[in-house]
């Protein structure tokens, strides 16, 4: 299984063809962005079968990432066939089954003193907001 996680949307950190794949996206939340990551599931780039992952259509905030990617693994863990690779299992079941499963990731509650960190980016100490900008693979 591989993982593969970028801040950037674009391809260069191969999200999308990764067992599991995060890029970076900004989510709307009631006190205003926060920094969050899109999940593609079941990627390959091995033994000649390359696939692009499913999106889940659920944006997951970062701070939330290592918990919902455990909660991913322990669902495949839990329900794959003997010997199901993950690229065949999030194939057999399609996004769609992992967006409920994730749901619970995509609220955020109002900005106060209990949510302050989801509306905060690893290692930041100021609100999150999206900026863009030329990146370094522009031309």
């Amino acid at each position: 299984m591989h993982i593969k996680m970028s801040g950037c949307p674009n391809g260069c950190g191969q999200h999308h063809i990764a067992s599991i794949g995060f890029h970076g996206a900004a989510a709307k939340a009631p006190g205003g962005q926060v920094p969050a990551y899109e999940l593609f599931l079941g990627g390959s780039y091995e033994d000649g079968d390359t696939r692009i992952g499913l999106r889940v259509k659920t944006k997951v905030p970062s701070k939330r990432v290592p918990e919902a990617l455990k909660k991913v693994i322990r669902y495949y863990e839990a329900n794959r066939q003997p010997g199901e690779e993950f690229k065949n299992f999030a194939a057999r079941l399609g996004p769609e089954v992992f967006e409920p499963l994730l749901a619970e990731f995509a609220e955020v509650g109002e900005l106060n003193r209990e949510t302050i960190q989801e509306y905060i980016d690893w290692d930041k100490t100021v609100k999150y907001k999206l900026e863009r900008g030329e990146g370094e693979c522009a031309a």
